[in-house]
């Protein structure tokens, strides 16, 4: 099985979506203390490999490393600027 994640970028109101910045998710697996946790790049490039719609803020990616280990998992979503490049688009009709 694989697993696919999602993850919303948007500005503080939920209006705006944010393009171009680093999103991981940070996965520990089940029998954690022989594995190291396991770093997914998610993105928004509208490639339909996962992610289907190009900049509107909604970021994915796969997880096909599943442990043979029953148990829980763990994951962390962490955005970052992406040293200096994302950025938020222009409102419709809303001048500067």
């Amino acid at each position: 099985p694989i697993v696919t994640f999602y993850s919303r970028l948007t500005t503080e109101d939920g209006m705006l979506p944010i393009h171009d910045a680093e999103v991981i998710a940070t996965v520990h697996l089940p029998d954690s203390k022989v594995s190291r946790p396991i770093r997914v790049s998610l993105s928004d490039g509208g490639t339909g490999y996962p992610d289907i719609t190009k900049l509107d803020g909604i970021y994915s990616g796969y997880l096909a490393d599943i442990s043979s280990t029953p148990g829980y998992y763990s994951v962390t979503i962490e955005a970052n600027s992406n040293h200096g490049q994302a950025k938020v688009p222009k409102p419709y009709g809303g001048g500067e």
